[in-house]
């Protein structure tokens, strides 16, 4: 069981949402701004499995201290490790390179996707 209320859930999950927005307008702004000096291919959204970790973390911390973040990364290297296995039986000659950047853009997605699920598994117990 969570140790906070329903508005404070709430609160958080709308700072959250803000956060993230806000987040991305700096790092455009900042990415435009530097201009040919910043990495052409690093995106505002390659920060996301971190940002939305802390925030898996912050929703799901009980008043034991504990958190569903662990299985929530365990299931993330799980999928990594079964999309490796489907990646080299597909293309045999292929680099790691082009493996890490699919995989990095698969957790952009994964990570959100849980995100969502811990706010709605979470919202459910406490609302």
């Amino acid at each position: 069981m969570n140790i906070i209320g329903p508005f404070k859930f709430l609160a958080l999950i709308l700072f959250q949402s803000i956060l993230i927005f806000i987040i991305s307008l700096v790092f455009n702004a900042i990415k435009k701004s530097l201009g040919k000096h910043f990495p052409s291919n690093f995106n505002s959204s390659d920060l996301f499995p971190f940002i939305f970790g802390l925030y898996i973390y912050q929703i799901s911390l009980d008043k034991h201290s504990i958190s569903c973040l662990p299985q929530v990364l365990m299931f993330w290297l799980i999928l990594g490790i079964i999309f490796g296995i489907f990646y080299l039986i597909r293309f045999q000659e292929s680099s790691i390179l082009k493996y890490y950047k699919i995989f990095w853009k698969m957790g952009i997605i994964y990570m959100f996707v849980a995100w969502i699920g811990t706010i709605i598994f979470y919202g459910y117990q406490i609302l």
